[in-house]
């Protein structure tokens, strides 16, 4: 059901008259959303805002950083 409701909004908003452009990262290709992601699941707050990365991210950070090979650079 999520999903469903998820799909009918994205439809909603690319059908305005915006120049959308939707692409697909591959968890492997950015660490650092892929381990912000798993922090967050311990976290009592719906909402998180950081001023430095967490020190838990920064070999992530640093390999996301590092290039073509390191990341999804276009």
């Amino acid at each position: 059901m999520a999903s469903s409701l998820l799909v009918h909004d994205t439809l909603q908003l690319i059908s305005r008259p915006w120049n959308v452009k939707i692409r697909h990262i591959p968890r492997y290709k950015n660490g650092v959303a892929d381990r912000l992601v798993k922090l967050s699941r311990d976290l009592p707050y719906a909402y998180m805002s950081f001023d430095n990365p967490p020190l838990e991210v920064a070999e992530e950070l640093y390999h996301d950083s590092s290039g073509p090979e390191g990341s999804y650079a276009s």
